[in-house]
């Protein structure tokens, strides 16, 4: 089966080494100290004819790839906001939710970057109509941020209980629009490095 195939062992030495990749944590400087030693060692055992080792080191040299690959594939840590609670700034991105109208305000949830959301609250004054949004619109909006907290109160929105698993990494900030602020469309796409100029993102690593 080996002779019809003989990529077969690479390819299983390649999955295991991503497989790997995600259940032990690797540096990227020692994978591939032992990449390079596993070649090497592979290159000398050709030129000996050693054949049985030969395979061995080629097939852990590829296993070495697989972690390599599978190292630099895996997703970071979301970034975070950094704002101040109660600070008012600029916030563009994209409209990832339906929004969902309220009494006296719209609720919607916005996308500044990859994995970087805010859950704007846009207040309306009495008898305004809501802006009218729409999914995947791009939008700019002044906004007052602050961390979202559960009040107690019976009835009241539970945060911590509707995100249970988010919790302990940090809820999405809110974003409170004034019925003064209205949104702009925005033409700038929210992959953009431009698509979010008065936000700051810093990494969580």
């Amino acid at each position: 089966m080996l002779s019809r195939h003989p990529l077969l062992p690479a390819f299983f030495a390649f999955a295991a080494g991503v497989v790997l990749s995600r259940l032990a944590d690797f540096s990227i400087l020692e994978i591939s100290i032992a990449l390079a030693a596993y070649a090497a060692m592979a290159c000398v055992s050709r030129l000996r004819a050693y054949g049985r080792l030969f395979h061995v080191n080629v097939a852990a040299a590829v296993l070495c790839a697989g972690i390599l690959i599978g190292i630099w594939r895996r997703p970071g840590p979301p970034p975070e906001i950094d704002f101040e609670p109660g600070e008012i700034m600029l916030l563009a991105g994209c409209v990832v939710e339906p929004p969902s109208l309220f009494p006296d305000r719209e609720q919607f949830v916005l996308e500044l970057a990859a994995q970087a959301r805010v859950r704007v609250q846009l207040y309306l004054s009495d008898g305004e109509p809501p802006p009218r949004l729409r999914y995947g619109q791009q939008i700019e909006v002044d906004a007052r941020l602050r961390h979202p907290r559960n009040y107690r109160n019976p009835g009241a929105f539970d945060y911590q209980g509707t995100w249970p698993a988010v919790t302990s990494s940090g809820l999405p900030p809110l974003a409170m629009v004034p019925p003064s602020a209205s949104p702009a469309s925005s033409a700038v796409p929210v992959s953009s490095p431009l698509s979010s100029p008065s936000v700051r993102l810093r990494s969580t690593d």
